[in-house]
């Protein structure tokens, strides 16, 4: 008599076979997952997802407080310039008023 035991199946085909017959799944619907390994793989990877988007976040945040700072220099360098520009008209027709005195 040979002792003949049941074959097991990897967790990943397990839980390919446990869905519908025609492997089509509902759209939002969570994986009835049976293995408590693949529910570990599966919070772990949502767990990864969430942190990648939180992350993500924070790079938009640093990303948008940059460019807000540099908006602002440039701001701050074009009114100089402005006005830098407005005194040296004033400078040159004073010196145009002065040239006509002599």
């Amino acid at each position: 008599m040979t002792n003949l035991q049941p074959i097991s199946l990897p967790p990943a085909s397990r839980a390919a076979d446990a869905g519908s017959d025609d492997g089509a799944e509902a759209p939002g619907a969570t994986p009835q997952v049976r293995d408590p390994n693949l529910r570990n793989v599966l919070a772990e990877e949502a767990a990864y997802e969430q942190r990648a988007e939180e992350h993500l976040l924070l790079q938009r945040q640093r990303f948008d407080l940059a460019n807000e700072r540099r908006s602002e220099l440039m701001r701050e360098q074009d009114a100089i310039r402005d006005l830098l520009m407005a005194d040296l008209k004033n400078e040159d027709a004073y010196l145009k008023k002065w040239i006509e005195l002599i």
